[in-house]
């Protein structure tokens, strides 16, 4: 039995290079825009696993920036971390954060923070409290100092705070920061901010890592969807 079979190939080939030429871009571009935003929402999903948020506000600075998305013309994506919260980027490498010889870090201490994901009360920030130099609209506000009995000089805040430090007075540094009366006693005390000179800062952003984990585990499945819909709908 002889069976014989005619095809139009070149009008096939002619469809599958218009289906190519015109829906490839197409598939690529929505690909890439479906992998960004899977990188995006795990740098996110990230951040929450291993920081303390205490605000939302921190978690949306990992964006897709106004014009960062993926087109026809321009088959890449842009995920970034917004200026605002640069402060993240020295949690990528790591590192310690080094306090300035005048202006040391300040740690809050479960008497104003109970919780780790509480805010410490503005007014009870040293600056607030005038144990620190602060700007204002008249320009720069020194800190309140005194002078005790002994001679020494002694840094003497609002809401009965004043500053314990080593260099100045007979205490260890474990003792160094802003302590705060709450009763008439002498002992009735309580240390509020403790400050160090240095804190170490551990890598634990991930923002690389992540993303390229993200790329190589989602692109495949992405790109198949975006091609198979482009092919769905080619005319």
């Amino acid at each position: 039995m002889d069976v014989q079979v005619d095809t139009n190939a070149t009008a096939v080939e002619h469809f599958v290079r218009a289906i190519f030429h015109d829906q490839l871009p197409f598939a690529m571009a929505r690909a890439v825009n479906a992998t960004a935003f899977d990188a995006r929402d795990a740098i996110r999903r990230g951040i929450e696993e291993r920081f303390i948020v205490r605000r939302r506000w921190v978690v949306n600075g990992i964006q897709i920036p106004r014009g960062g998305r993926a087109t026809k013309q321009k088959p890449e994506a842009i995920v970034e971390l917004e200026r605002r919260r640069a402060f993240l980027a020295k949690f990528e490498e790591g590192g310690t954060k080094r306090g300035a010889p005048d202006l040391p870090i300040a740690i809050p201490t479960e008497h104003i923070r109970p919780t780790p994901r509480q805010i410490p009360p503005l007014a009870l920030y040293p600056k607030n409290l005038r144990l620190q130099e602060r700007r204002d609209v008249f320009g720069l506000l020194a800190a309140r100092t005194t002078l005790t009995k002994r001679g020494v000089v002694q840094l003497k805040g609002k809401r009965r705070t004043f500053v314990i430090d080593p260099m100045h007075h007979n205490a260890g540094p474990e003792l160094w920061g802003v302590w705060q009366r709450f009763g008439p006693a002498r002992h009735q005390i309580r240390l509020i901010w403790a400050y160090r000179r240095a804190i170490p800062i551990p890598p634990t952003l991930r923002f690389v890592e992540t993303g390229r984990k993200t790329v190589e585990e989602k692109w495949d499945r992405n790109f198949t969807r975006a091609f198979d819909r482009a092919i769905r709908t080619a005319r």
